[in-house]
């Protein structure tokens, strides 16, 4: 199942909402996010035109969540190729 909502990070003190902007390599606001299975497929700095909007959403539906596990799980190859 896939589930889509509006997250707004509101937090009271002001080194938290650092902290949390930090770890989610916000730098612009508004940052779109998209999450599937618990996992970040996409981010992007700024808004999107709803159109684009929908091709993000209809992209995400679209992904193989057993091919993403997998590169996820495969060791970066270095620079060099090895």
């Amino acid at each position: 199942m896939l589930l889509w909502s509006a997250g707004i990070m509101a937090v009271t003190a002001p080194c938290r909402r650092l902290e949390l902007a930090g770890a989610a390599r916000i730098t612009s606001i508004p940052t779109l996010m998209a999450f599937r299975d618990g996992i970040l497929v996409f981010s992007q700095p700024g808004a999107l035109p709803p159109a684009a909007l929908e091709q993000v959403i209809e992209a995400v539906r679209g992904l193989d969540m057993d091919e993403v596990r997998g590169k996820l799980a495969r060791p970066a190859r270095s620079a060099s190729g090895r």
